[in-house]
């Protein structure tokens, strides 16, 4: 039940509160660090939390279940030019549309420093991404001062085509699976964007905000 302390229990998840969660958070990082992170970026950024605040009810029906069976989950938003600044991110969706109206997406980009993501070099350990990436109808757009910035949440299951990704490797909590993951014009049905096109940025920063909680009740574990 460790990947689902935060899931409701209709979901099949512990439904902790974030306080009890923390106490958890402590306990593993009184015997390790690179589990606690483990954890926390399967759940605190992963994909359970963003879910969860901004999932409609057929997302988190689709999805928490299986998070809360053990699936891991991650937080693609850094790239190798950007840390936490999302107005800069230049990993971009085209819009994909039929008759008029958007059914879908094209991903494409490259994310650096995403904990979770690889097990190995070519495999991930993660069956699905939350990635923050821009939204767009054409790619020139991202070079374009005047073009609107929108920037979307998307759900992206790493089996889909056009997923790959490499492993990095840290002095430090040398046990995480960290990894940069690659996204090639990667198919995303528009049923995976959570929240709208204008609510990328707010979804991130609130991701975030929780998943930092995490730290400090980690190291005070390591500490103790």
């Amino acid at each position: 039940g460790a990947f689902g302390i935060k899931i409701p229990t209709r979901f099949g998840g512990q439904e902790f509160t974030q306080f009890e969660y923390q106490r958890l958070a402590t306990l593993c990082g009184s015997v390790d660090a690179s589990l606690t992170v483990l954890l926390s970026a399967a759940q605190s950024i992963g994909v359970p939390e963003p879910l969860r605040l901004f999932g409609t009810e057929a997302q988190q029906a689709k999805y928490l279940p299986r998070l809360a069976r053990g699936e891991i989950s991650g937080f693609a938003l850094t790239e190798r030019q950007v840390g936490c600044d999302i107005s800069k991110v230049e990993t971009y969706a085209v819009r994909v549309t039929e008759h008029g109206k958007t059914v879908g997406y094209r991903l494409t980009g490259k994310k650096f420093f995403i904990t979770n993501s690889a097990k190995r070099d070519g495999e991930f350990l993660s069956s699905m991404l939350v990635v923050i990436a821009r939204i767009v109808d054409r790619p020139e757009e991202l070079h374009d001062s005047q073009a609107p910035k929108r920037y979307g949440a998307f759900i992206v299951e790493t089996h889909w085509p056009g997923c790959s990704v490499t492993r990095l490797r840290f002095e430090g909590v040398r046990g995480i699976y960290n990894g940069a993951p690659v996204f090639d014009q990667v198919y995303v049905p528009a049923d995976n964007l959570l929240g709208s096109e204008e609510d990328g940025l707010r979804i991130a920063l609130a991701t975030l905000t929780v998943g930092r909680l995490t730290l400090p009740a980690a190291c005070l574990g390591g500490l103790k």
